[in-house]
């Protein structure tokens, strides 16, 4: 096998690493903001918030929803919450949300298109609890990416050499 077949299929990996670490997402989830405006939406409280912060727009299908209770299971019963969808400002679209404090978490369909900022809220926040969101699902939803540390590339690059280093023992051979 030659040296060429051996490190250019890691060069082209390690490329793409590198590309996918630097990409900019679109959308970004705030997580428990106070006293915002964001896209021309002024609010209070939020527990996650998911809006487009280039200026353009996103859809959103479905979404995980988890009402977490701090004072252990049973302490309450249902809790309500709404998700409020928005595009320049305006509210396009609303649902109210019933969960059981910590059970699993429950799919919600929205089917919203062409939206700027997504508010989920907790009926209740001033006792600890708050509605938890993961999962969500629609076009133009960028979920976190993971940017590789330092020490990533040090071990790629070493294993590219220590590649590199027998193959050339085996071309000496």
């Amino acid at each position: 096998m030659s040296l060429k077949k051996t490190v250019g299929p890691l060069l082209l990996a390690a490329a793409a690493l590198g590309a996918a670490s630097a990409a900019q997402a679109d959308t970004e989830v705030l997580i428990r903001p106070f006293n915002m405006t964001l896209n021309g939406v002024e609010f209070y409280r939020a527990d996650t918030v998911l809006w487009e912060k280039d200026g353009g727009s996103f859809n959103l299908d479905s979404a995980l929803l988890f009402e977490h209770n701090p004072w252990g299971p049973g302490a309450w019963g249902d809790e309500w919450g709404s998700v409020e969808a928005y595009r320049h400002g305006q509210l396009v679209g609303s649902k109210d949300v019933t969960l059981q404090f910590d059970a699993p978490p429950t799919r919600y369909s929205f089917n919203w298109t062409d939206i700027d900022l997504v508010l989920f809220r907790s009926g209740a926040s001033s006792d600890g609890t708050f509605l938890a969101v993961s999962d969500m699902v629609g076009a133009g939803i960028t979920q976190a990416q993971t940017v590789p540390e330092p020490s990533s590339y040090a071990l790629l690059l070493g294993g590219l050499g220590l590649i590199g280093g027998v193959a050339r023992r085996r071309r000496q051979r």
